[in-house]
């Protein structure tokens, strides 16, 4: 069973730290947050290089601690949907607001979107289970 969660304009292979950098610099919200784009810009706003480093690091901390919650709340919520279903099915309680996505060229998985108000470009992506 392959489970995936998916925001459309955000692909982490596609999102370097080069370009996360590029995009604070331009302050493009459509790229990165506006959180991202303030603690980002204060690191480069140091001009002493050790400094700027140690930042850079702590900054880098509270973000690897915030993934790692983050990857761990995600977790359990696949597990939850898929425990929820029977391990047959996902998202059996709100299955209504879930539409196959027809402009997917994915064809080694389900693909369906999701229609509920806020979550426009929430994609779920799935194999050995429905929904």
């Amino acid at each position: 069973v392959e489970i995936e969660y998916i925001l459309k304009g955000y692909e982490e292979s596609k999102l370097t730290g080069a370009k996360v950098i590029e995009a604070v610099k331009a302050n493009d919200t459509t790229k990165v947050s506006t959180t991202v784009i303030k603690a980002v810009s204060e690191v480069l706003a140091i001009t002493d290089l050790a400094k700027q480093y140690k930042a850079a690091e702590k900054l880098y901390n509270v973000t690897e601690e915030k993934l790692n919650t983050l990857t761990q709340k995600l977790w359990m919520h696949n597990a939850s949907m898929y425990l929820n279903g029977n391990k047959t099915k996902i998202h059996s309680h709100d299955n209504k607001h879930w539409v196959p996505d027809v402009t997917t060229r994915v064809k080694t998985a389900k693909v369906f979107t999701c229609t509920l108000k806020d979550c426009e470009g929430l994609t779920c992506k799935f194999n050995g289970v429905d929904i």
